[in-house]
């Protein structure tokens, strides 16, 4: 297979420039890797700069498969640095929880497990999860960590146990109050971690470190308000279980595995500076990012994110990949309009193409091709962009998309806006608002995002169903089907007609991606 790298000018702006950085967007779970890992390759320093142990990648050395969480991809290979920015939420050594056993009563959320009782999956099994498992992994499959050049922010916020009792005890509240969704939470106490630092409590990598009394007196004043909840629970199992995480990564610091940055910002610019060549490695994807609390995520992936946490702006970045696959897929809860219904052909499908979360194991949904939430995603990921040439679009599955048709009664269809109903004046009816293209109007990204709605407007979107879309149906043979649905997709990102350069996966080897360049197809 060719080298899509070598001689492009993806290539030479990341050497010259010396970052690029990949991103989701759509809803997570685009193949992300596949990016990541061929740029690790020419790079000094990987960067994860935003998530935590729920974000999923599979990396490939020979014939070993290590699955990564938290940890960044270049720490498979020697002599890269790796870094963990505080824009992530650090998990060190936790473990799931079952969250069956908390009960939705008379008198609210109740657990009457104990901690330890919690921790026993239905199988019997205590499942560890976080970064101290991660490198365990890594050095059972012959990985020598101390060669992976692990460096961590000390104002990293740390997930403890307390974080992932309150985000199940969240999800539960969801299921019972009524007009309200479950997020499809992974249980992991992300969300809990990020809100933490808003609350003002001492729950950072350095307070651990350095301040821990003053870390164990924040669990004692947030278990306060959950006591009732969980009476078996107290404030000393919590604080013992930090004191366990406390006392593991201490080991791995004082071996030379881990080291504790200071100015996470100075400090990359420096490597920079240098000359080092650096890879911002997105987790999850806009979509369900950008603080949304209705589609998910409570981190933000995106370039704001990244140059916030390294210190580089846009100008000091060569490419931003901006990853899709075809179709789209996730776990958790989505917006249902354009969710492909369950049948025999979207399982078979699914089974083929291995539609099952890395972290989680949950199946995913399959959802229709959309070019208002492709210009949405970039819009969200690429704000603050010196210029568009630096975009790349990838899009990954190409090779999947025929045998994807059966899933749609052999169409290949296309979303083009939809319409939803919304009130816009306080005590007023309820109005119909047109998103996106609704007839033969230019396909620009402006078209596209006309009246999309933002944050708390898109609970409407929950209640909408595939007769709310503008679907169009692409003709032709499959060839010509796909080279039409490509040049819409870049009509969805770019403002201007120029030619570009973008990626296609052909199959689901590392190698298999094929750089194409192509103009933006503007009209149906």
């Amino acid at each position: 297979m060719e080298n899509w790298f070598q001689g492009s000018e993806i290539e030479e702006r990341h050497h010259d420039i010396g970052a690029s950085l990949v991103l989701g967007n759509q809803w997570g779970d685009e193949g992300k890797g596949k990016i990541t890992d061929r740029l690790m390759q020419e790079s000094h320093v990987v960067v994860r700069f935003n998530g935590g142990h729920n974000a999923g990648h599979t990396v490939k050395v020979g014939d070993k498969e290590f699955d990564l969480h938290i940890l960044p991809s270049g720490m498979i290979s020697e002599g890269k640095v790796n870094i963990i920015t505080s824009g992530c939420v650090l998990g060190i050594d936790l473990n799931k929880i079952d969250i069956d056993k908390i009960s939705i009563t008379k008198r609210g959320v109740y657990c009457i497990s104990t901690l330890e009782e919690l921790l026993k999956r239905k199988d019997g099994n205590i499942v560890e999860v976080g970064l101290i498992p991660e490198l365990k992994k890594l050095q059972e499959g012959g990985i020598d960590i101390s060669k992976s050049g692990l460096k961590i922010s000390g104002e990293t916020i740390v997930i403890g146990m307390h974080n992932v009792l309150l985000d199940a005890f969240d999800e539960i509240c969801r299921r019972k109050t009524s007009g309200l969704r479950e997020i499809g939470s992974t249980g992991s106490g992300i969300s809990r971690a990020y809100s933490s630092e808003i609350q003002r409590l001492h729950f950072s990598l350095n307070d651990l470190l350095y301040h821990q009394d003053l870390f164990y007196s924040s669990i004692e004043a947030l278990w306060e308000g959950y006591k009732d909840t969980f009476p078996n629970i107290s404030t000393d199992d919590l604080i013992q279980s930090a004191k366990k995480e406390r006392e593991k990564i201490c080991k791995y610091i004082k071996n030379g595995d881990i080291e504790i940055i200071g100015n996470e910002r100075q400090y990359i610019k420096s490597l920079h500076g240098k000359g080092k060549i650096i890879v911002g490695e997105g987790a999850q994807s806009s979509m369900i990012g950008s603080g949304n609390s209705f589609f998910g995520t409570a981190s933000d992936p995106s370039l704001q994110t990244f140059s916030d946490t390294t210190g580089l702006t846009s100008q000091k970045i060569g490419n931003i990949f901006l990853i899709h696959k075809m179709p789209a897929s996730s776990v958790g809860e989505r917006p249902g309009y354009l969710k492909h219904e369950a049948s025999p052909e979207l399982n078979d499908f699914r089974q083929e193409y291995q539609e099952f979360g890395v972290s989680t194991g949950r199946q995913r949904d399959l959802y229709h091709h959309s070019l208002p939430e492709t210009a949405r995603g970039a819009w969200l990921n690429v704000r603050g962009i010196d210029t568009e040439s630096k975009i790349v679009p990838v899009y990954n599955r190409v090779d999947g998309i025929e045998g994807s048709l059966a899933i749609d009664n052999g169409l290949l269809r296309l979303a083009t806006g939809f319409s939803y109903t919304a009130q816009k004046i306080i005590d007023g009816p309820l109005e119909n608002i047109q998103v996106g293209i609704a007839g033969g109007e230019v396909i620009m990204p402006k078209n596209l995002l006309k009246n999309y709605p933002e944050k708390s407007a898109q609970a409407a979107l929950f209640d909408l169903t595939h007769n709310d879309l503008n679907l169009i149906e692409l003709e032709g043979d499959i060839h010509t089907k796909i080279e039409k649905l490509l040049g819409y997709y870049n009509a969805a990102i770019f403002r201007k007609d120029e030619e570009k350069e973008f990626l296609i996966g052909t199959g689901p080897k590392r190698d298999d991606i094929e750089l194409r360049k192509g103009s933006p197809l503007r009209s149906i």
